[in-house]
Parts: structure tokens; C-alpha cells; sequence
């Protein structure tokens, strides 16, 4: 395991790959940073860029105690350049992207690379990758690229065949815990006014810290009526598919879209738990405490957990492509029971 990058907690190749590339100096010109929202894409990108421009030539990189590594993430380093949508704005465009093209050109004033960052580059419009195409097919000198993306496949084929894509990786959930604690007085105060809540809120962040430290100022109710509506699906669905228990247990998922889809992504992490359980049953659980509280729904097979799986992920989709709530929970319902 690397000693680099020891400030952001898992990916662990990915970390190796990165400290490697920058001790040798052979980062490529630009790279696609994939991965779930608050999974940490913006936090390594920093970090990468400090590694760059690090003062200590021994020990760890970077060190965060020099001025460089300070300034870079404080956000005040001159050669870090952030592009993302302008408030009230759904895409970005050609325009702003010619605007960030053309500082590409200029030397950099302190440090030894120039760093552009561009935030949700899912969002950029075609004509704007397009546009960064001249750069990316003949890059100018002592300049990185990131481009930070929840989704690498919805860039274009010739912006992802000349930028290497780096997954990060969900962190099972006891070392987003101790992440959570080691970096949080909040989380800490919440587990310890109410470890059962703060569980719901290890399981319901999916992996990803940025989720679980932006969840412990929401409602603790919601994520235990996460974990109650969860509960109640598996047990409708764990023997034979009953119809009424399924319509009880599915009234509880709320008609507003970003609700009804948390809700659906906590019963989701339980079927990926059963799923991973019934293959490698030592594997880390995301919903499940520990694997005996699975046992009850071990005997149902895998086939109708993938199914339900797959259901419940169209589901998502169709709620994440603007679809009605209430119709895309009936479709749900019938396709478990079908």
C-alpha cells in the first residue's frame, strides 16, 4: 500500500498508479476522474495537484505542510484553474470552454505544471468538448487535465480515447466509518447520540463520504424511514412475491423524485448485499450490519435478487430521466411481482 495520498481514504490503485506517474514524471497531459457524486473526485483532484507541486522531495506526497500543498488546497494557487456550470445553469458551453482554452496557452507563474479542473464534465455540451479537443489532440506543455465526471461514457468516444479514465472506488462501509470519524466531529457526536441512525446513514451514502458528511445535517427520520421501507420490501419479496405486503411496503416511498430515489437506492444496497453474499460470503455489506441479519433472506436465489436488482435500477433510471414518481413506483411494483 502506497504512503502517497494517505489523505484520501481508498482507491488504493488508483492511488499507486498516481503516486507512481508523479515520482517518475510521467503523468499523461489529461485525465477522466469517474466516479458517484461525493465519492471524492474534486478532493483528489487537489491532491494530485499538490502531489505536483510539493516543496518536500522525502516522505509522503503531498505533504500539506508546505506552502504550495496549503495554497493549492486552500484554493489559492494562480496555476489551478476550476471550470464548472455557472450557478443556474444545466450545461457548459462552447464558450466558456474556449475562455478556459485559451489560459492553457500561458505559462504558469509559480509552479511547474498548470492544473485545469473541470467539475461535472458530463455536463459539457458537445460543441464544448469539441472544442477541448484541439488541446487534448496536441496538448500544450506543463499542463494537466482533469476531467471529473460521474459518468466517463457520457463524454464523447474522442474525448475518452485521449484521456485514461480513473475509477474511484465505493469504500465499504466500515472504512467510510472510520474515515467519517477520524475526519468528522459531527459524525462522531452522531454516532454517538444514536449509532442505530448513524448505520442508516453509513448504508444510505452508498460508499462515498461526500454523501454521508452532507447527510448528517439532514433529517435522521428519513434515513430511518429508508431503512424501515427497505426492510419491509425484503420481507415481501423474500419468499414468494406477496402482492399486498409489496403495495404496503412500496405507499411508503414518498411522490417527490429525489426522495422516492434515496429511498430506492437503500433497498438497492440491500439486494447488492444479498447478491455479494451468496457468492463471497465474506464480503463487506453496505446495508446489512453484519451477514446474520441477511440469513433470513438467504434462501432466496440469486437469479430473483438480480432480477430485483435490475428492476429497481430501471426504476432509477427512468426516475433520474425525469419520469413520474407514482407511475415509475407501480411500474416497480408490478415488475418484482411478475
Amino acid at each position: 500500500m502506497t504512503q502517497d495520498f494517505q489523505q484520501f481514504a481508498g482507491s488504493e490503485h488508483l492511488k499507486q498508479l498516481l503516486s507512481d506517474r508523479v515520482r517518475k514524471h510521467t503523468l499523461s497531459h489529461a485525465y477522466i476522474l469517474e466516479g458517484p457524486a461525493g465519492c471524492g473526485k474534486r478532493r483528489l483532484a487537489l491532491l494530485l495537484a499538490a502531489a505536483t507541486a510539493c516543496r518536500h522531495t522525502e516522505g509522503p506526497i503531498p505533504c500539506l505542510a508546505c506552502d504550495a500543498c496549503r495554497r493549492i488546497l486552500d484554493g489559492n494557487a494562480p496555476d489551478i484553474k476550476h471550470l464548472r456550470p455557472q450557478e443556474g445553469k444545466q450545461s457548459i458551453g462552447v464558450e466558456e470552454v474556449r475562455m478556459f482554452r485559451q489560459d492553457m496557452y500561458l505559462s504558469a507563474t509559480e509552479f511547474d505544471l498548470k492544473i485545469y479542473i473541470i467539475e461535472q464534465a458530463h455536463l459539457l455540451t458537445a460543441e464544448a468538448q469539441n472544442a477541448l479537443l484541439t488541446v487534448l489532440e496536441e496538448p500544450p506543455e506543463q499542463i494537466l487535465m482533469l476531467l471529473l465526471t460521474e459518468d466517463a461514457a457520457s463524454l464523447l468516444p474522442t474525448i475518452r480515447s485521449r484521456a485514461a479514465v480513473l475509477r474511484l472506488e465505493r469504500l465499504p462501509i466500515p472504512l467510510l466509518r472510520e474515515t467519517a470519524l477520524c475526519l468528522s466531529d459531527q459524525a462522531r457526536a452522531a454516532e454517538q447520540r444514536d449509532p442505530e441512525a448513524f448505520s442508516v446513514l453509513l448504508t444510505e451514502a452508498d460508499g462515498c463520504l461526500g454523501r454521508l458528511l452532507e447527510s448528517l445535517d439532514g433529517d435522521r427520520t428519513d434515513a430511518e424511514a429508508a431503512r424501515t421501507c427497505t426492510d419491509r420490501l425484503l420481507h415481501a419479496l423474500s419468499g414468494k412475491p406477496d402482492a399486498a405486503a409489496l403495495d404496503s411496503a412500496m405507499s411508503a416511498l414518498p411522490d417527490q423524485r429525489a426522495a422516492c430515489m434515496k429511498m430506492l437506492l437503500v433497498f438497492q444496497s440491500a439486494l447488492r448485499d444479498l447478491i455479494v453474499l451468496a457468492r463471497y460470503p465474506g464480503a463487506s455489506l453496505r446495508f446489512f450490519t453484519d451477514s446474520g441479519q441477511a440469513q433470513h433472506f438467504a434462501h432466496c436465489p440469486v437469479t430473483r435478487l438480480m432480477r430485483y436488482y435490475d428492476c429497481t435500477e430501471t426504476a432509477l433510471q427512468a426516475l433520474d430521466a425525469n419520469a413520474n414518481p407514482t407511475l415509475t413506483v407501480a411500474i416497480l411494483a408490478r415488475d418484482l411481482c411478475s
